[in-house]
């Protein structure tokens, strides 16, 4: 997409999705058993990364989701997202940084996060069409 006199590069809705359905696989079949909340090994490592990977791009699938008219779901997929991004900023910080106090946002984020998907649930089902108005993606 050219806005002005740059370049912007934005992936698909459907190239995200596929992304994390990879990463999320990824972390499952590779490191089906890891210490992620004591890591001592490189595959604990990876495993945490790959975990915020996952998060990380979760988030920006509910953010794309939330695009066009404001409506209960796109509100609701923007919340969302911020929690998925706030989960894998907290995630790397606590797991991989060690930095404990992290834990209590990583908590309260994937609250949020949950939240925020029962109510996008929810106006999707009540919004006529199945989707949030301009959404290509529902």
């Amino acid at each position: 997409m050219v806005r002005g006199d740059r370049l912007q590069i934005r992936p698909s809705f459907a190239t995200l999705a596929i992304l994390n359905g990879v990463l999320w696989l990824a972390g499952v079949a590779a490191f089906g058993e890891p210490t992620y909340w004591s890591p001592s090994s490189p595959l604990d490592y990876a495993a945490v990364g790959l975990f915020s990977a996952g998060a990380l791009t979760f988030g920006f699938c509910l953010w794309r989701l939330g695009e066009g008219e404001r409506s209960p779901a796109s509100i609701a997929a923007r919340i969302g997202a911020i929690s998925a991004i706030v989960v894998s900023g907290a995630n790397i910080a606590e797991d991989a940084l060690l930095i404990r106090p992290f834990g209590v946002l990583w908590i309260a984020g994937v609250f949020a996060l949950e939240i925020a998907l029962l109510v996008l649930g929810v106006a999707l089902a009540l919004t006529p069409g199945g989707g949030p108005s301009r959404c290509q993606y529902c």
